[in-house]
């Protein structure tokens, strides 16, 4: 998800950026400043079996190479 804002809104997604793929559940947000706006398109990357999102980190963990760098947390 691509989400272009302005002023408040903006300020308001930026505070929260951390956690927008959780809000929205998707694998990842583009957050720009610009005239309001929201594109969908596919996710880089590759999708992590354990949590089925897309990630570019997918599989560059020795130990679980199969795996996102946050379930890869999750299971150390």
């Amino acid at each position: 998800v691509e989400i272009q804002a302005e002023g408040e809104e903006y300020n308001l997604l930026e505070r929260y950026k951390n956690h927008l793929c959780e809000f929205f559940i998707v694998s990842q947000v583009d957050l720009t400043r610009g005239p309001k706006r929201v594109r969908v398109g596919q996710a880089g990357g590759n999708k992590c079996p354990r949590c089925w999102y897309y990630s570019e980190q997918t599989g560059t963990h020795a130990d679980h190479p199969e795996l996102c760098l946050k379930c890869t947390g999750a299971l150390t």
